[in-house]
């Protein structure tokens, strides 16, 4: 399957919602049956949201 859709997401300190943002794009995404690539641009974070981003 080739790839549909690439999603760019600036964040910085969000820790407590990337999983779950992650959650809904998959849903979301995969009823209407696209591929697609999340990047994530960590602004510069002093908390965890890297490690958010990485398990994600």
């Amino acid at each position: 399957m080739s790839l549909n859709l690439s999603i760019v997401i600036p964040a910085k300190d969000e820790e407590s919602s990337i999983a779950e943002l992650c959650g809904r794009i998959a849903c979301v995404l995969a009823a209407a049956q696209l591929s697609y690539e999340i990047i994530f641009i960590d602004d510069g974070s002093e908390d965890n949201t890297w490690e958010e981003i990485k398990k994600a």
